[in-house]
């Protein structure tokens, strides 16, 4: 018959990932930032936490949502402002970080990106336009959500 206290040791040895809940040894794990990296340089003794979130859904998260929400947005061009992050001497490029020109103009609803070369620059965003039928508003759609299957 097995030790009750086997299983214990064993339980105590497995740590679960808040988010996948998946029961991992310490080695699955990384350290998480609890402010991401992505918003600059901290202190040493910024809080990070241990055993808590697996290697595979922090990269996740890196890989997907820091890209989405930090490094291709607008608080990825007030880092490079604030001089907290410095280019890497080609264009910075900002993909989530748009402009639609207002309404009452031949140019309403061309949509604009930003990127960071020598200074912030306003690029015009590869797209077509249609004409809605309903109305007559032009509806812009970029060559990215073409391929990604907007039309």
């Amino acid at each position: 018959m097995m030790d009750p206290g086997f299983f214990w040791l064993a339980a105590k040895a497995l740590h679960e990932c808040i988010y996948c809940r998946r029961l991992l040894s310490a080695a699955e794990f990384n350290r998480e930032h609890v402010i991401s990296d992505a918003f600059g340089t901290f202190e040493p003794d910024t809080p990070v936490l241990h055993n808590t979130v697996c290697r595979d859904c922090n990269q996740y998260f890196g890989d997907h949502l820091e890209v989405r929400y930090t490094r291709g947005a607008i608080e990825s061009l007030l880092r490079y402002y604030k001089g907290l992050k410095t280019a890497s001497g080609s264009a910075v490029k900002l993909p989530f970080v748009e402009v639609k020109l207002p309404p009452g103009t031949d140019w309403s609803g061309v949509r604009l990106g930003l990127r960071v070369e020598d200074n912030v620059r306003i690029d015009l965003l590869p797209q077509v336009a249609f004409r809605r039928k309903s109305d007559g508003c032009p509806v812009h759609i970029t060559v990215h959500e073409i391929e990604r299957g907007a039309l």
